[in-house]
């Protein structure tokens, strides 16, 4: 599942999982449009989500509600990433932010982690 306000970056996210053999079983704009679509994707292992959306001001404390509501791992896609929200995404087993731009072998690799720490 992707969560971003750009429609072009949505796309570009979409098209690297792809590429990697994975399956995006969905792109939203917003957290709201996700929590009342959520039953329109059917199972979701992942979501990567943009931290810069409207409805994310307050980034780590919504990431932590959206994590604790749904149970699915997250992403937190950013353009700044000061040391505080770093520390604190490591104290969260299924909770990781990664900086834009990303290569894809960061991206994958940051989510393998998620991965290996939950089994």
């Amino acid at each position: 599942m992707i969560i971003e306000q750009e429609a072009i970056i949505a796309l570009d996210i979409k098209n690297r999982f792809q590429n990697q053999g994975h399956t995006i079983v969905g792109v939203t704009t917003s957290i709201n449009e996700t929590i009342q679509r959520r039953k329109d994707f059917g199972n979701v292992d992942l979501i990567l989500i943009d931290a810069g959306l409207e409805d994310f001001s307050n980034r780590f404390s919504l990431a932590e509600k959206f994590y604790n509501l749904l149970q699915i791992p997250l992403v937190l896609l950013t353009s700044h990433i000061d040391e505080a929200i770093r520390k604190k995404s490591l104290s969260y087993q299924s909770v990781r932010v990664i900086e834009k731009p990303f290569r894809n072998d960061e991206l994958l690799d940051v989510i393998g982690n998620i991965f290996n720490k939950s089994e």
